[in-house]
């Protein structure tokens, strides 16, 4: 009965064109059985009808809004509530006080609550204010499974594991003496550009430069304590994105990528050891792996140049002289030996160096994997930009034939005149078509939302312009948050507008993400892919 419940809870959830997939084989279903007679148990016809969901349906959407606010909405973005305000934990903090004996200590209360008060909004006390101040804004925000992380300008940074009911905020200080060793400046003066959960324990952000790890400490039913906070490294130019991915064959932790100029982070054992893998797409600024969503099949295959000029093979690595396509590729070798340029490029790697990195395809012992990817500043031209990316890694097997790391992009589309900064929004989704082959590219900026259905070729003219976020729902929905309203997109078609209550006092979004409804935290999040 309670299994019963949950799916019904589920499918409410979903998309209209998931309800109606998960009927038609329903009624299938059942006219196989009065058949042939047979008999399934409700444990497997539940399992049955979640694998053909196009999609997992969504929980909630969790966004970041203006004057220090999250917001979360049940019902795919037609109405919102405020769940979470900066100023309003600030104003509880303050009235946590000792609950005075009489009349006089009462004054007296009342009169240390107000200088202490007028300390804080002049900013003249020995407190650190950088968690309370009412100009912090919520920027970012990331979710997995029922817990969401939010953070902002001037170091802040929030936990909620019970699903944005209740928030527990980064202790003040925290994080100073690592900024105050680069720049001498407090957490204060610095703004978080990211954050996203490594595993139900660990939760990752970076501040220009440098990538933080802090762990997650639950205390009691709903509330947490964020401690331990560890610089996992220090990169040499500006992080432009950071995300992380289900980990295939892993449960628990999930694969880190973070992008910088000219170079993609990538680790699997949680930013303990990174390799860096070369490209010329100058600043990356947003990721999706093609292979969460696409079939097997569907993932396009390893251009054969990139193989040629990773195996030093004299017949792989002849170019055709009357080629004249420009090649976005990029080939640098792995050796254990120290080399000032190796080194520079961060490839002196040790004998285990493939352990690090996590790549589900293989061509001619070339293992890749094959990502869409947004950003800005490439070769030819330095606007935004949209491109599928292979990345690949050969491991070498002789003394005479090292190891190679490798990068290759095609279909490179840019988008004229917008040259977005690190701090301007810019946003890619990947989403599959319902009942048919392929899936949609989605990509957002200041110039609009638009889409492409041939795997980046050709691109729809954008829409709605300076689009702040775009995320993929199930049954082939998409939203876009742009000032102080969402849209939903069904397979790339206008769909409706729903703007924030007037009654929120909300002025604009910030962000989005979006909340699944996978039932067991370690239950992992491919398991739902369209059969």
């Amino acid at each position: 009965m309670e299994d019963t419940a949950s799916f019904s809870a589920l499918l409410q959830r979903a998309a209209p064109a998931t309800r109606r997939r998960v009927l038609v084989v329903l009624f299938a279903l059942n006219k196989s059985i009065r058949k042939d007679a047979a008999e399934f148990s409700l444990s497997s016809i539940i399992l049955v009808l979640k694998y053909v969901m196009v999609g997992v349906p969504v929980r909630f959407l969790l966004a970041g809004g203006g004057k220090g606010s999250v917001l979360r909405s049940h019902d795919r973005g037609r109405t919102w509530r405020v769940v979470y305000r900066i100023k309003d934990a600030h104003n509880n903090q303050l009235q946590t006080k000792p609950a005075p004996e009489d009349k006089l200590d009462a004054i007296e209360g009342m009169a240390t609550l107000e200088m202490s008060n007028t300390q804080e909004s002049t900013g003249s006390g020995d407190t650190d204010s950088s968690n309370t101040e009412l100009g912090n804004e919520i920027t970012h925000v990331s979710t997995l499974y029922d817990r969401v992380a939010v953070c902002g300008k001037r170091g802040f940074l929030a936990v909620s594991i019970d699903r944005g009911l209740t928030f527990s905020t980064m202790a003040n200080g925290l994080l100073n003496p690592f900024l105050e060793d680069v720049t001498g400046c407090q957490n204060n003066r610095w703004d978080l550009g990211g954050v996203s959960f490594l595993s139900e324990s660990v939760l990752l952000f970076f501040c220009k430069k440098q990538l933080f790890k802090v762990d997650i400490v639950q205390k009691g039913y709903s509330g947490v304590e964020l401690g331990g906070v560890s610089l996992l490294r220090r990169f040499s130019s500006a992080v432009g994105c950071m995300k992380t991915f289900p980990l295939i064959g892993a449960v628990g932790m999930r694969e880190l990528y973070v992008a910088t100029k000219g170079f993609l982070h990538c680790s699997r054992d949680g930013g303990e050891a990174f390799v860096d893998i070369p490209h010329k797409l100058g600043v990356i600024r947003a990721i999706e792996p093609l292979d969460l969503v696409l079939r097997r099949e569907e993932i396009p295959r390893l251009p054969q140049e990139l193989v040629g000029a990773m195996i030093p093979t004299t017949e792989l690595l002849q170019v055709p002289e009357k080629e004249k396509t420009y090649f976005y590729k990029f080939v640098v070798r792995v050796s254990e030996k120290q080399d000032s340029r190796q080194n520079n490029l961060g490839l002196d790697l040790g004998g285990k160096w493939m352990d690090s990195i996590s790549l589900p395809f293989s061509s001619s012992n070339v293992q890749y994997r094959a990502l869409f990817v947004a950003g800005v500043g490439a070769d030819i031209l330095p606007y935004d930009y949209t491109a599928l990316l292979f990345v690949a890694a050969y491991p070498g097997d002789a003394v005479d034939c090292p190891g190679a790391l490798g990068s290759w992009a095609e279909r490179v589309d840019y988008v004229p005149y917008i040259k977005s900064g690190l701090t301007q929004p810019l946003s890619v989704a990947l989403m599959r078509h319902p009942g048919s082959r392929g899936c949609m590219l989605v990509r957002a900026n200041v110039a609009g939302v638009s889409f492409s259905t041939d795997m980046g070729k050709s691109w729809s003219v954008p829409k709605q312009a300076y689009v702040l976020s775009v995320v993929a729902l199930d049954g082939g929905e998409l939203i876009c948050c742009y000032g102080r309203h969402v849209v939903n997109y069904a397979n790339g078609t206008y769909g409706e507008l729903h703007a924030i209550q007037a009654d929120l006092r909300v002025p604009f979004f910030t962000d989005i993400a979006v909340m699944i409804s996978v039932e067991g935290a370690a239950e992992p999040l491919f398991v739902f892919r369209v059969p």
